[in-house]
């Protein structure tokens, strides 16, 4: 009888064991295979897209890249130093936002918030005022937010559950990746790349050495 019953457990056992090979091999493949797959292979510097908000008043060659996170608290800390670069070299360089989204999953949904003001021209003003409003992130506060800014709230919605935009979230992660960035916030300007809070004036020195070489 023990031996029977011995049997049977293990005929089970060895079912189950192949059964989880396959379906777990299965779901691998599966989970795999929705994973974008982006070649950035021997690339140096950011990359700027169709989708990529930036502003620039003159078209300059110098672009300010600001990797950052909207649920990152240091990247609001960088926010009014940003402002000030803005204020005083907004004709002699141009800034471009980049989205290193990794803190959290409402993280990524104010990332993708912030493309779909993108997509009606807002993204900027949305910028502040998701860094202004980090412990109310919801779906709700962001389609609240984007009305109160006058976006079409319906095609806002909408976006917000276009898969389109959140691939290009992770198309921004993994070039953010291939060229070594680590943390938020990360500027790139020209050759140099600064991470965490820093000053003005170390921006600026950075912004002249780089403005230096393009004149």
């Amino acid at each position: 009888m023990t031996i029977k019953h011995n049997t049977i457990l293990s005929a089970l056992v060895i079912i189950g064991i192949i059964a989880l090979l396959f379906f777990g091999i299965d779901l691998i493949r599966n989970s795999s295979s929705s994973v974008q797959d982006y070649d950035f292979e021997g690339i140096t510097r950011p990359i700027i897209y169709p989708e990529t908000p930036i502003q620039s008043e003159t078209g300059s060659e110098l672009v300010l890249f600001e990797f950052g996170d909207f649920s990152c608290p240091s990247c609001k800390k960088m926010q009014p130093v940003i402002s000030q670069i803005k204020a005083k070299y907004s004709k002699d360089i141009s800034f471009a936002w980049k989205n290193f989204t990794f803190l959290s999953p409402l993280s990524r949904s104010a990332s993708i918030a912030a493309q779909c003001a993108q997509s009606q021209d807002k993204f900027w003003m949305y910028k502040i005022w998701l860094f202004s409003n980090q412990d109310k992130f919801s779906q709700g506060s962001f389609v609240a937010a984007a009305e109160a800014f006058g976006m079409d709230s319906d095609k806002f919605r909408n976006c917000l559950n276009d898969s389109e935009i959140g691939d290009f979230i992770d198309k921004d992660f993994a070039e953010a990746i291939a060229i070594g960035v680590e943390s938020t916030p990360t500027l790139v300007i020209g050759d140099i790349a600064i991470a965490g809070v820093v000053s003005f004036e170390e921006i600026e020195r950075v912004i002249l050495q780089e403005l230096a070489k393009i004149k």
